[in-house]
């Protein structure tokens, strides 16, 4: 055949496959789901195509990308703009005009897009640095200075995406020699990672009761465990951050880390915690955060652990039985009845209301475990739908592998706190 009559021909097949003549029933589109409209330079499925139709709307994240300015070389960037009115006026016009609290989403819309919650779309590493910048300064944003609405005043705690990342590599760097020497299932003994480690990194730790050393000796350590590398991760990042007593997160390591006394025993809290669903003590995150944390009166050591405490005989209390590592065993109805499940086989801290609150808690409420084999403490706890209270705790020592926790709702004692105190000590 020659060249032309080929050209020809495949003209032909090209004009007749299209012709709806020659289409078979198999190719022309009998439902919305089979057809497509051309939105920009995309076909969206589930329309019959019409050129007329105009793009959707601006996304949240092109809304913010708008007032991020760069400098010649986008070397520099400032996001100033972001949190200007003229950003949150636009944004709101983009927005579903039932929206009922139009600054609360602003706000949740740009933090997400900061730290890649909800599948947001993150911003790029300098720009995330330069926003962040701007969001932990303790002011009101610009755009509702001058309204009733006080967003800002106490800065951010939220972590960036890419700052998230960092944090994490940095965990994991700690690991990358024992990752190519060993297997990824590391087996170790209690005087597992090196006795030079131990040496260099471990804190004097401060002499206490005698009833310290009693204490401990209920709880058998156990001889040897099967441990992970991001079990080991964990551990070094603690004996790290406890370096610095001076800091919140130095003071909830070195607490943990005298409170289960050997590796072994502080890496199988960890793992017990994850296995049990509760993960928030093992985010890279949670140093940083404790560490940002601002004065709030639930932080307060008078508010946690208040002094000659008792339970009012006029209300029910509920109770847990633990084993040394938190996982609830047994529980009564009470506890159902006050934070809607048994709890059962999850960890009490997975009742916690205000996640940072109860980390702060156990940088003292650990060590006055361990030397006097009680402890009464005060929280803001959480149930099953999500519904906070305050409550009032007391732990104490049954045997070797049990503690007892009881608790009760008194939340009447505290009618204003809930309201007052700062969310990101939720940590969710």
């Amino acid at each position: 055949m020659r060249r032309g009559e080929s050209s020809k021909k495949a003209k032909q097949i090209d004009s007749s496959s299209t012709d709806p003549k020659n289409m078979g029933s198999a190719d022309i589109p009998t439902s919305p789901r089979d057809s497509v409209q051309r939105v920009g330079h995309r076909l969206k499925p589930g329309f019959l195509a019409n050129p007329f139709v105009s793009d959707r709307k601006l996304t949240s994240y092109q809304i913010f990308q708008k007032f991020i300015k760069f400098n010649d070389t986008k070397t520099e960037v400032n996001c100033k703009g972001v949190l200007s009115r003229e950003c949150f006026e636009m944004w709101k016009k983009s927005r579903s005009p039932q929206l009922q609290k139009p600054e609360e989403s602003f706000q949740t819309a740009l933090l997400g897009h900061v730290s890649g919650t909800d599948r947001r779309k993150a911003f790029t590493p300098l720009v995330e640095k330069a926003l962040l910048h701007e969001l932990r300064k303790k002011q009101v944003w610009p755009c509702f200075q001058g309204t009733h609405k006080t967003i800002g005043i106490k800065g951010t705690k939220k972590i960036g995406y890419h700052e998230k990342r960092e944090m994490e590599a940095g965990l994991n760097a700690s690991v990358i020699k024992t990752e190519e020497a060993t297997s990824p299932q590391i087996r170790i003994k209690t005087e597992a990672i090196s006795q030079d480690f131990v040496k260099r990194k471990r804190r004097k730790i401060v002499a206490v009761k005698s009833e310290t050393q009693s204490i401990r000796q209920e709880f058998p350590l156990p001889s040897h465990n099967v441990f992970s590398a991001d079990d080991i991760a964990i551990l070094s990042a603690l004996k790290f951050e406890s370096e610095n007593l001076s800091m919140p997160a130095g003071k909830f390591a070195n607490s943990i880390l005298q409170f289960y006394g050997d590796d072994a025993s502080v890496m199988s809290f960890f793992r017990a915690l994850r296995e049990s669903g509760f993960y928030k003590f093992s985010d890279a995150s949670l140093f940083l955060m404790l560490n940002l944390l601002s004065p709030s009166p639930i932080l307060e050591s008078s508010f946690m652990f208040p002094q000659g405490a008792s339970f009012k005989s006029s209300r029910s209390v509920a109770v847990a039985h633990t084993d040394r590592n938190f996982i609830i065993q047994s529980s009564s109805p009470a506890f159902k009845q006050l934070f809607g499940e048994s709890g059962v086989a999850k960890s009490v801290f997975n009742f916690s209301g205000a996640i940072l609150q109860t980390a702060v808690s156990l940088q003292e409420g650990l060590i006055q475990l361990l030397q006097f084999g009680r402890l009464w403490i005060r929280q803001i706890g959480r149930t099953k739908s999500g519904t906070r209270s305050i409550i009032l705790i007391h732990v104490s020592v049954v045997r070797a592998d049990l503690l007892e926790i009881q608790v009760q709702d008194v939340s009447d004692d505290f009618p204003s706190i809930l309201d007052a105190h700062e969310e990101n000590l939720y940590f969710d």
